[in-house]
């Protein structure tokens, strides 16, 4: 019998540790030689490793020229940074570049900031949205880097319209995580990395960003009197906990329960699917989220802002652009 000789390439994309990486791809060598043997042919395997390359002391050729990094960081080729509406993913549309186009009825455009190639996304409201949009991202663009940036509702009495606040932490409200974290990765609540975290830290406090307390920190019991915004005060922001819920929540004793029971300074509709989905996938990933509005505003107001909601979108794809470009420079330190 004849045999027919096929060059497989298997890439390798997962972003754990060095052994599971080798186990993992080794798994997926024999799989794809398997199936090569049960067709009649021979195989030849060849690994190819793209992303999360070490960086050395010598200088990288990267799109948009040549740069530096210290020892111990990771090159970071590709970022994906995922919006549920248009205006929050509207910053990046409108640099230049090919028109966005739709797939799996997400709206996706590829744009180059400080030289990394960035796939940023409108992927609609909602966590089974968001989930779905994610795992598209990450199918299709591989990328080194996750990031979610939009608007939220604030439930930390200390920031108002126009403030940042960065993830450190996702929950999820409606569903029961004990039972959900039986399956990978194995999360009652979905941290954002730590790296990431840092380098949003560092682009806020560029910007004058006065850090405050976060509800943790704090105490979960003070809550805005009055939904609204705070008096004018200098931009403020805050690392803590961002609270996911596919409802739109304004019962006052709903939204104490969720300062209570999870110390959350916002609440959205998708942050902490897309955080699940990435740590599913060993993704680095982080959520800044823009204030918009104090939760507890009925949905039906927020119809006459718009450009305060445009604003606010903005200024959270702004400081997004602003932590790419640390990475840019930077590169992401090794674990």
């Amino acid at each position: 019998m004849a045999y027919k000789t096929r060059h497989f390439v298997t890439q390798c994309c997962y972003f754990g540790p060095p052994p599971d990486c080798m186990a993992t791809c080794r798994a997926s060598w024999i799989r794809t030689v398997r199936l090569g043997a049960a067709l009649g042919y021979t195989c030849r395997v060849t690994l190819q490793e793209p992303h999360r390359n070490p960086i050395g002391a010598n200088a990288i050729a990267a799109p948009g020229g040549v740069r530096a990094h210290r020892q111990g960081a990771y090159m970071v080729k590709t970022v994906a940074v995922l919006s549920a509406l248009r205006k929050e993913s509207l910053a990046f549309f409108e640099l230049g570049g090919e028109e966005p186009r739709r797939r799996c009825g997400v709206e996706l455009a590829r744009r180059s900031v400080a030289g990394l190639d960035v796939v940023a996304a409108a992927g609609g409201m909602g966590t089974i949205n968001a989930a779905a949009s994610a795992q598209l991202l990450i199918d299709a663009c591989r990328p080194d880097v996750l990031l979610f940036c939009g608007i939220a509702g604030s439930l930390n009495p200390r920031i108002g319209q126009g403030d940042v606040v960065v993830g450190e932490r996702l929950e999820c409200l409606e569903a029961d995580m004990d039972i959900i974290a039986e399956s990978e990765p194995h999360l009652t609540s979905f941290p954002s990395d730590a790296r990431l975290v840092r380098l949003a830290k560092e682009e806020l406090e560029a910007r004058s960003f006065e850090r405050v307390d976060n509800v943790r920190e704090s105490g979960s019991d003070a809550s805005a009197s009055k939904y609204g915004t705070l008096a004018p005060h200098a931009p403020r922001y805050v690392c803590g906990a961002i609270a996911t819920s596919d409802l739109f929540s304004t019962a006052p004793d709903v939204l104490r329960e969720v300062r209570g029971r999870y110390a959350a300074d916002c609440e959205e509709m998708e942050g902490v699917a897309a955080a699940q989905v990435a740590a599913r996938a060993g993704v680095p990933f982080l959520a800044i989220r823009s204030i918009s509005n104090v939760c507890g505003e009925p949905y039906e107001e927020l119809d006459g802002r718009e450009a305060d909601l445009a604003a606010t979108a903005r200024l959270a794809a702004d400081v997004t652009m602003g932590v790419i470009a640390r990475l840019a420079a930077k590169g992401l330190d090794s674990r």
